[in-house]
């Protein structure tokens, strides 16, 4: 009988052991079931290594030999590891290239998590992250109907986790199950104007998923490449994985895709205050309905609300305005930075072109969700996507390339209401 069958089978008392003799062999025993049972220990030479051709990822930028052995075996309570956190940054297309498997291993890995949100999105380590969800603050220097004669759609995006449970690359299929039970319930107590149904993925028929994807009420599989599949939370899709989505549906919730919750506010036109004051309301009554059932989302003062990429951390808060800038992008396409690259460098948005460059329709975006709160990240977006509206009628009317730049290199004036 080997050591582990021996001490399984004895009595948990102890009783059967009356003497010195017997106590000493059943403690080899259980010395050498220790032993032959630890985890093997990686260190250094474990570390995976960038190719040249490859597509560096701000871990794998960060990641030294050092930081590697020092978390390399510090495993969170379900057994995922450091280096299974990493892998996406060296495997799959992910920028930030690091997954948060939840609340636990945040602690366990801080230091290197507070380096990367240091280094990649300046939020140092000693930094709070606030958060505002009041959309009466927000202003705007241009009457709605003048920005929407431009602007086509808004959309706006804020994930959630749940305490006590994994996020997608670590949780186990109990855990996906009850989360996924516990936001039903959850949604249904939404009030107004976001009442609405829950559909779980697994159980819609083709022509379902076909109609719901073609108004963009349903979430397609994630790619091979993308942080959440080669991190590990893709398995068993599509089980327990749902959407729910209001009357209008202009209000959605996705449950279980790459985070717990994701919800979501949108609106054709530009009236940012509007659809940020939508999903603001959706994401108290939910944070009050958990709270009623004795849960809470996942939060910190340093880094704000969870999510399960380093990248989305803090606010949360992924905004797009869809916006028609046929001129500008035709009087830009020649200069040596184009309206995309502007917009990075001289207004801290993201902005990527939609079709072909004839269209003239771009998705403008806040680029960071750490550091600011998200009023203040709103506000910003508004600012930019007035100053693009004025740069598209500055091109219109004949102005060129370099007054264009110009324009969009003037300050821009963001001003919060208290």
């Amino acid at each position: 009988m080997g050591a582990f069958q021996s001490v399984a089978s004895a009595s948990a008392d102890a009783s059967d052991i009356t003497d010195f003799e017997t106590a000493k062999t059943e403690v080899i025993k259980l010395r050498a079931m220790i032993k032959d049972n630890l985890p093997k220990q990686l260190d250094r030479s474990n570390m995976p290594i960038s190719s040249s051709s490859s597509k560096k990822s701000l871990s794998a930028s960060l990641l030294t030999k050092e930081m590697y052995e020092r978390f390399a075996n510090v495993v969170g309570p379900r057994n995922y590891g450091f280096d299974q956190a990493l892998q996406c940054g060296w495997d799959g297309n992910c920028a930030t290239g690091c997954a948060v498997p939840d609340e636990d291993s945040y602690y366990l890995w801080q230091e290197w998590y507070d380096l990367m949100l240091e280094k990649g999105y300046s939020h140092s380590s000693d930094a709070k992250q606030a958060s505002d969800l009041d959309a009466t603050k927000l202003t705007c220097g241009l009457q709605q109907s003048e920005i929407d004669k431009f602007v086509v759609s808004t959309r706006m995006q804020s994930s959630r986790n749940i305490c006590g449970y994994g996020m997608m690359s670590a949780c186990s299929r109990s855990e996906r199950r009850e989360v996924e039970l516990l936001c039903k319930s959850s949604l249904e107590d939404l009030k107004g104007n976001l009442i609405g149904t829950y559909v779980s993925v697994s159980e819609l028929s083709n022509d379902s998923k076909v109609k719901m994807e073609k108004e963009s009420l349903l979430f397609a599989k994630p790619s091979p490449e993308s942080m959440i599949a080669v991190s590990g939370g893709l398995r068993d899709w599509p089980e327990s994985r749902g959407v729910f989505y209001n009357g209008a549906k202009n209000f959605l919730v996705w449950v279980n895709e790459k985070d717990q919750l994701l919800i979501t506010a949108t609106q054709q036109g530009g009236n940012v205050s509007e659809v940020f004051s939508r999903l603001s309301e959706g994401i108290k009554m939910l944070q009050h309905s958990f709270k009623t059932k004795g849960k809470k989302f996942m939060h910190d003062d340093h880094i704000g609300y969870f999510a399960s990429c380093v990248s989305n951390l803090g606010t949360c808060l992924n905004a797009s305005v869809r916006i028609q800038l046929p001129q500008a992008i035709m009087a830009l396409r020649k200069s040596e930075r184009g309206l995309e690259a502007l917009c990075s460098d001289h207004l801290g948005i993201s902005c990527n072109l939609v079709g072909e460059n004839d269209e003239g329709l771009v998705d403008v975006q806040n680029s960071t969700t750490v550091g600011k709160t998200e009023v203040e990240l709103m506000q910003a977006l508004i600012e930019r996507v007035c100053k693009l509206v004025d740069v598209e009628k500055r091109a219109a009317s004949g102005e060129n390339s370099q007054s264009l730049i110009d324009a969009i290199k003037a300050p821009a004036q963001v001003q919060v209401m208290t």
